[in-house]
């Protein structure tokens, strides 16, 4: 995936790399955990991450991100 930020087009990576139970009011929610980094300009930027959890039935129901 690539995006463009400060004018520059940004690498990034994006996999499916577990699944987790999220609490979620009274329930605990089977999710999908996706992570996501920078590949380029990490020296100019610095490394942003994120880890997200996908439910098939809501659909992203927690983000977190990771800045430098």
């Amino acid at each position: 995936m690539i995006q463009v930020i400060a004018g520059k087009r940004i690498n990034q990576e994006i996999a499916l790399v577990d699944s987790a139970f999220v609490p979620v009011m009274k329930e605990k929610l089977k999710c999908y955990v996706i992570e996501g980094k920078n590949l380029k300009y990490t020296e100019e930027f610095g490394q942003f991450s994120g880890r997200f959890y996908f439910n098939e039935k809501y659909g992203f129901v927690k983000l977190v991100y990771l800045t430098p």
